[in-house]
């Protein structure tokens, strides 16, 4: 064979290779071409969904924490208001208190004067007893005095704790909404 021919053949090869690659481009555009094009518009769906998930999501947020920021302060509003309450009586209930010992002071007092009248020994003996009462009666005042210091005391700690717990339950939730607002630079930190 000459070179002509050599070439020809060639030649000849190459526009048949040429034609076979563009009828298996069509082929594959024909059987896949339309998958291409559906995956490529259900992408495209799933993204704008979920832009519009993700705005609803946080609109929700935002939603349930000014819910729960309101249920809190509300709460904290109450135990205010409950300690309060509980001082006024804690109060009320000292000073019923030593109502009771002057009272009972006082009758005793009344009861030592009618028996000092009687007799000098009597006298003594109820010295005796109203002294006696009078420890047994501050000792209770006192013990109560000391209940109501540690309850006071004791609810204050659990006032302060629960605010400090709102504090730290806020600041979270500030945290929260910082990175659903900007998700890549949740990521980022």
């Amino acid at each position: 064979m000459s070179d002509r021919a050599i070439r020809e053949a060639a030649s000849s090869r190459l526009e048949r290779t040429e034609d076979h690659d563009n009828e298996m481009s069509q082929i594959r555009e024909v059987l896949f071409g339309e998958l291409v094009h559906d995956v490529d518009r259900r992408f495209a769906d799933i993204g704008k969904s979920l832009v519009v998930t993700q705005q609803a999501i946080r609109a929700e947020l935002r939603a349930e924490m000014a819910r729960i920021a309101n249920t809190l302060d509300n709460q904290t509003g109450l135990m205010d208001d409950m300690l309060e309450q509980e001082q006024v009586a804690r109060a009320n209930l000292q000073r019923e208190l030593s109502d009771r010992l002057r009272q009972g002071t006082d009758e005793l007092g009344e009861r030592l004067d009618r028996h000092d009248a009687d007799t000098a020994d009597g006298l003594l003996l109820l010295k005796r007893e109203l002294l006696q009462h009078m420890d047994k009666i501050e000792e209770r005042l006192s013990n109560a005095q000391d209940e109501f210091t540690r309850a006071l005391g004791d609810s204050s700690a659990r006032l302060a704790q629960a605010n400090v717990e709102r504090n730290t339950l806020a600041k979270l939730f500030e945290q929260m909404a910082v990175r659903l607002r900007d998700p890549d630079d949740a990521i980022a930190s």
